[in-house]
């Protein structure tokens, strides 16, 4: 199975009924947390709300494409996607139709959505993969899923952007300070999780491991540190944006992901050496085998999927880049090659944002070409330098020697 996470910009409606005196008794809500789900290389559709997919005859492919690219339409940044799917899809799927109040009408039609980013709302659904893993073991045992002795499943999330602590909160009670703050509120209670869900894939349960990045410091005088999270990654900057910016900056990206994943198999994704020989699976599976080749260099555990390849020492294959390490990083300037680029589209965003007329319409294109595109330009670039800056992925400053 595969599923996408999508905001539903319409959202799913539903209604409350309550005693009322009133001719408008029944409360109105809509959920906007949307999936696009499929079986993957299925021809038939089991009425399960699970759309087949199969990529060798084209079953449901343009689907799979638009949801894709919606679950990847960022706010504003991106144009937001249509999805097109039967209403029958929405109403047998449990996730889209909880409440069971969609059963009106032709099933057949047409189901269309307006849709952006899914992660807006829930950007790890590690719970939905949880709740299918369950379904297919037949383990419904909240201690057994997270006992290493007995567990039959477990979420491996991938997570290149992996939740950091905040910064400390700075109260500023300005109006766009305040809008920034409330759009971030809002996000992060959306993708809240519920307290018992957390409390069952705690990190020391079986239930859950996560690759995330983690970048080893080789050259220069940090050799032997490490960076973690986003800023691990050259892609990591301007909110993951800069991987658009220089093709080094994506390779990067590529190599270290290979080698992040690599370090996880060999030494994080383990069974501790206690349930090896107590877990059915796990126990024939190293029967008969010197296990010491397969011993995580962290803990006392052993590999889950066992790494054949010999370790070798000081082992991190990434390659040098221009800039003559391991790290890659780009001139200043590159940035203001973007300003042409980035000035037509704050033209194009002002002239869509305010659908005038007439005088007005050409005042206001007087108005971005003269003051508002270059201010918003420069804005926008020197927020994009800043960012770059942080991540250390532009060159620093050469001073000039005097004459």
């Amino acid at each position: 199975k595969v599923f996408t996470t999508l905001t539903n910009l319409e959202g799913i409606p539903y209604k409350i009924g309550f005693n009322s005196e009133v001719l408008q008794s029944q409360y109105n809500m809509s959920v906007h947390n949307d999936y696009a789900c499929f079986n993957l290389n299925a021809d038939t559709y089991q009425h399960d709300g699970w759309m087949p997919l199969n990529f060798k005859n084209s079953t449901n492919t343009d689907i799979a494409r638009d949801a894709a690219m919606a679950t990847g339409a960022f706010p504003i940044g991106l144009k937001s996607r249509l999805l097109k799917r039967s209403k029958k899809v929405i109403m047998q799927n449990p996730w889209l139709n909880q409440t069971n109040q969609l059963a009106d009408g032709n099933t057949e039609a047409v189901y269309t959505t307006q849709n952006i980013d899914g992660g807006l709302i829930n950007n790890e659904p590690f719970e939905k993969v949880k709740q299918l893993l369950n379904e297919v073991t037949g383990e419904f045992d909240e201690i057994a899923q997270n006992s290493f002795d007995q567990f039959k499943s477990t979420v491996l999330m991938i997570d290149p952007f992996p939740s950091e602590l905040p910064s400390s909160f700075s109260a500023n009670q300005q109006l766009f300070a305040t809008i920034g703050y409330t759009l971030n509120a809002i996000t992060q209670q959306m993708r809240a999780k519920p307290a018992p869900l957390i409390n069952a894939l705690a990190p020391d349960k079986a239930g859950q491991f996560l690759i995330a990045p983690t970048r080893p410091m080789v050259d220069g005088t940090s050799i032997g540190k490490k960076v973690e999270g986003s800023k691990a990654i050259a892609c990591g900057a301007f909110d993951g944006f800069s991987g658009f910016m220089q093709k080094e900056f994506r390779i990067h990206d590529y190599f270290l992901g290979r080698y992040n994943c690599e370090m996880f198999l060999r030494n994080y994704f383990t069974i501790p050496a206690e349930s090896l020989q107590k877990h059915p699976i796990f126990s024939r599976g190293y029967e008969g085998v010197d296990t010491a080749a397969f011993k995580s260099f962290h803990s006392n555990a052993y590999q889950i999927i066992p790494i054949l390849k010999p370790y070798q020492i000081g082992y991190y294959p990434m390659p040098i880049f221009k800039s003559g390490t391991h790290w890659p990083s780009v001139d200043a300037t590159i940035v203001d090659r973007f300003e042409p680029a980035i000035k037509k589209r704050v033209e194009a965003l002002l002239l869509y944002a305010f659908p005038l007329g007439g005088f007005w319409k050409i005042l206001l294109l007087i108005a971005s070409r003269l003051f508002l595109n270059k201010q918003v330009t420069q804005k926008i670039t020197g927020l994009i330098k800043d960012a770059l800056l942080k991540h250390q992925l532009i060159k620093p400053s050469e001073k000039k020697q005097p004459n």
